[in-house]
């Protein structure tokens, strides 16, 4: 357990893996202790915002490696700006900031409001949603929203969109587009 925790301090992806460890078998005193002692770790000495800037730099870091915006036209769902990421960095400050242990515990605590809280789960599930058929789609893991990835989901997810013909040629796949990009 010593051992574990002494890894927290310089190593921010062991933390934040930590941060989202769940027990599914075995001693569940040690797995609260864990869970105890990270949080006691990461908000330690007294100052929570140490880590939360800690994730602050992270996000800095990685946005610049995929992209600063966005308003790509082909982003990153899970590290790009706005992407699922940014949005467990979210989390795992709130759990070391305010000791959350769930999505709702900030609501209840008084530190968001109703509305932010749906608009996250909002963002929160098309973004899963989109990540998954991009998979589908690409047939193996893929964080990038290519065009061509685009054009394969898009009328799935946009089925209503409507359809311009051209020359007698049913273009049904660019409003789609269009919407997804809207909504991302």
């Amino acid at each position: 357990l010593e051992d574990t925790l002494a890894l927290v301090a310089d190593d921010l992806p062991t933390a934040t893996a930590l941060l989202d460890a769940r027990p599914i078998g075995g001693d569940a005193e040690l797995a609260r202790e864990l869970s105890e002692g990270l949080l006691a770790r990461l908000s330690r000495p007294g100052d929570p915002n140490a880590f939360v800037e800690r994730l602050a730099a992270e996000k800095h870091a990685r946005h610049a490696r995929f992209g600063d915006s966005v308003y790509l036209l082909e982003p990153n769902l899970k590290h790009g700006q706005g992407g699922l990421r940014d949005l467990t960095a979210a989390f795992w400050a709130a759990r070391v900031r305010w000791r959350a242990a769930t999505l709702s515990d900030p609501l209840a605590r008084g530190h968001s409001t109703v509305r932010q809280l749906a608009a996250l789960g909002d963002a929160r599930e098309f973004l899963l949603r989109v990540r998954s058929l991009v998979h589908l789609a690409a047939r193996r893991r893929q964080d990038q929203l290519l065009f061509e990835v685009q054009e394969a989901i898009a009328p799935g997810l946009y089925p209503d969109a409507p359809v311009r013909s051209e020359g007698g040629v049913r273009a049904a796949v660019a409003p789609a587009v269009e919407e997804l990009m809207r909504t991302y």
